[in-house]
């Protein structure tokens, strides 16, 4: 990321930041949320905490070029790539220090980051360094860049491994843009033209699969599209009104 992309997050700090092991990884996890907020007036960046450069399909350029575009879409502040080995994240103490910094940097006040639980060892690597480095970013003598902060909540999306949801966000509204989203990383989506190896990402009906998945936690809380979190604790609210929206009405019948 370049430094004048890094100067775009708002230096007041961010409301999300996304966490991702692989450039994708947020947006399929939980780009609608993202987009939920980017579209009702909030701020957002992405971090990914490595190229992709060994996946099965496509090259760390193309993937790069790919979360470029999917950033436009998703309408976050900034998106920056800590550089860390594909298939080999940990939570090592120089992964914690590239995290912290940008933590430090972003100043976010909810942290998103796969679950910990996920068949990927990236994706839950990805957790567990991003709770060590939430933590340690609040820690006035750790020596990273930046004044001292610590995210309000940090909350799990699902990637492959299901759980029983702390919270599911609507995401009805964005769906097709999340879709959208999705759909700039052609290198690593079915391609009838030039199929390529079959993956995960890259079988024909994944997107439908997808849309089925959203549509089950969207059922679950009596909307069409949702998308589930986890949470080490459960959220706390100052006031139940805003289960409702904040006016203290009951839901429409």
């Amino acid at each position: 990321m370049s430094p004048a992309e890094r100067a775009s997050a708002p230096p007041h700090g961010v409301d999300v930041l996304a966490v991702g092991a692989h450039p994708d990884d947020v947006e399929i996890g939980c780009g609608g949320t993202v987009l939920r907020v980017t579209r009702g007036g909030g701020t957002a960046v992405v971090v990914d905490l490595s190229a992709g450069e060994c996946a099965t399909r496509g090259t760390a350029e193309t993937r790069a070029a790919e979360a470029v575009a999917a950033a436009r879409v998703l309408g976050i502040a900034a998106r920056e790539n800590l550089g860390l080995p594909d298939g080999a994240i940990a939570d090592d103490p120089a992964s914690r220090h590239a995290l912290v910094a940008a933590i430090r940097r972003h100043r976010p006040r909810i942290l998103l980051a796969p679950h910990p639980d996920d068949d990927h060892p990236d994706h839950a690597a990805a957790a567990r360094l991003a709770v060590a480095a939430s933590f340690l970013a609040g820690v006035g003598g750790i020596a990273a860049e930046g004044a001292r902060h610590r995210a309000a909540i940090v909350l799990f999306y699902l990637m492959h491994r299901r759980f029983a949801p702390a919270l599911i966000v609507d995401i009805s509204d964005v769906h097709d843009e999340k879709l959208r989203a999705l759909r700039s990383y052609r290198s690593q989506l079915h391609d009838p033209a030039a199929p390529g190896p079959r993956t995960h990402v890259g079988a024909p009906d994944f997107l439908d699969r997808l849309r089925a998945r959203d549509r089950f936690f969207g059922e679950a809380i009596g909307v069409t599209y949702g998308e589930p979190f986890a949470a080490r604790r459960p959220p706390g609210l100052r006031d139940l009104r805003l289960l409702v929206g904040g006016s203290g009405a009951p839901p429409p019948a």
